[in-house]
């Protein structure tokens, strides 16, 4: 006879098969053993080739809910859950060794009608001809083993859930920079897939200028803490450049050494950007408040030299100053990233347009769009006010029945445009010529070549005064 108990037999002692057993050995042994089974906390069960049931001990009756005297001669088929009866062939199978498996998983049911994970270990008894002549079975309770792996499986579900729908990039590497663990969100601010990315080290994406700093500053990190926060700027792989913030936790081994980092990510391109705008801008507000002092200064200096008395000088320095600061405003409407020219001229002429518009136009504007850089903003509202206080004092607008004419056009010259203003004074009085180049005239013809590299031509024509500006838009706004 052939016996077959691969598990059964463990941890119990066993004969030496060159010394024979006496009577009272064997009883004792058989005791043991007997003991052995009946006090197992797993259910053990013996059974017939066809699955009736000829053992029953303690341990079924704790883990499955029914005497000994319940289910010796029962069929082990008794045990499936209701509506399982289908199961029956492949657990006889199982159970008999016709499977190819020596251990099974399955599902009975409690007396009580609950549904137990079973772990099914059979041991098997044959003849010297391989026939099976009896069969045993340790069947353990595996439900709170099953509802452990449940939890772990949603838990993980759920992990993988938050990594796939948060909209903070999540990432781990190794203490390598290689990187183990990215979800979609991280994949997505650098511009490769997780597959790429698991091929690859976090250095291999930062941006070459900053690899040596940030790696020195998170090494400089780890020997004081295991949490910190650093800006990395990576290179996308279209070359695009984005700025995140990286709030990183060390995990440590038992020696509390760092084996793997985790990277919580955002996105601050758009952040930095706008820091990198404010800075211009302070940069750009320090350098225009010089410039404007500057001019402010020289506009006295010239207005005072020129003024015959103390009174002229007001008038003149405030209308100037005025221009100035009409001027300012338009720029700072937009930021101070452009101002219209036609804004600009509307805005000097406006106080010399006729109130009933049947009575004609006092005041005609023509020109397409152009936005003016703020240098060449400031310079023509300066240029077009000295014009216009000169037309009011002397020339067109002198008069009631007087006309200006302001129009402008672009010139192509070579890879930049030029733009060309006329102005045209008619109906005023009769022009005699410029007996002396004031600081407006001077302001006009000089200042303009020499902030923006330009020309103005002034004529005095009988009819009334004309002038022509021609600078290069290079200082245009976009």
């Amino acid at each position: 006879m052939t016996i077959i108990r691969p598990c059964l037999a463990h941890g119990l002692p066993m004969p030496d098969p060159a010394v024979p057993d006496s009577p009272a050995d064997h009883q004792a042994r058989c005791e043991q053993l007997a003991a052995i089974v009946e006090q197992s906390g797993d259910a053990i069960i013996a059974y017939r080739p066809q699955g009736t049931i000829t053992f029953w001990n303690a341990g079924a009756e704790r883990v499955l809910g029914y005497a000994a005297e319940q289910m010796l001669g029962q069929s082990l088929s008794l045990l499936l859950p209701l509506g399982a009866e289908d199961q029956w062939p492949a657990l006889l199978a199982a159970c008999t060794g016709s499977a190819e498996t020596q251990r099974i998983e399955t599902t009975w049911q409690h007396r009580d009608g609950r549904a137990i994970g079973i772990d099914l270990v059979p041991s098997l008894v044959r003849d010297a001809s391989g026939r099976l002549l009896s069969a045993s079975v340790i069947a353990r309770d595996i439900s709170q083993r099953r509802a452990v792996e449940r939890a772990l499986r949603q838990s993980e579900m759920r992990l993988n859930a938050i990594l796939e729908q948060t909209s903070m990039g999540l990432a781990q590497t190794d203490f390598r920079g290689r990187f183990e663990l990215v979800n979609p969100r991280f994949a997505h601010f650098v511009g490769r897939t997780a597959r790429e990315l698991y091929r690859m080290r976090v250095q291999d994406i930062i941006h070459p200028d900053d690899v040596g700093q940030v790696l020195e500053v998170v090494r400089q990190a780890l020997t004081e803490r295991t949490h910190f926060e650093i800006d990395v700027r990576f290179l996308r792989p279209d070359g695009g450049v984005v700025w995140t913030r990286h709030s990183i936790n060390a995990m440590l081994d038992s020696d509390r050494r760092p084996q793997h980092l985790i990277s919580a990510v955002l996105d601050i391109t758009q952040q930095k950007l706008a820091m990198q705008h404010v800075e211009l801008m302070l940069d750009e507000l320090n350098h225009r408040v010089k410039n404007t002092l500057a001019t402010v200064q020289a506009i006295a200096m010239q207005t005072l030299a020129k003024a015959p008395d103390l009174q002229a000088f007001k008038t003149a320095f405030s209308a100037r100053l005025l221009a100035l600061s009409n001027t300012h405003n338009l720029l700072a409407a937009d930021a101070w990233t452009g101002a219209r020219l036609r804004d600009i001229v509307a805005s000097e002429l406006a106080p010399y347009q006729r109130e009933d518009p049947a009575s004609g136009e006092r005041v005609h504007i023509e020109g397409e769009e152009v936005l003016l850089s703020p240098k060449l903003a400031l310079a023509l509202s300066m240029a077009i006010h000295e014009l216009a206080t000169n037309a009011s004092k002397y020339g067109a607008l002198s008069t009631g029945s007087g006309r200006i004419d302001v129009r402008w056009q672009l010139r192509a010259e070579g890879r930049r445009d030029r733009l060309q203003l006329h102005w045209v004074e008619s109906g005023g009085p009769p022009v005699q010529g410029a007996t002396r180049r004031g600081f407006g005239t001077r302001l006009i013809t000089e200042g303009l070549a020499y902030e923006l590299n330009g020309e103005a031509v002034l004529e005095y024509a009988e009819t009334g005064v004309s002038c022509r500006i021609d600078v290069p838009l290079s200082e245009a706004a976009p």
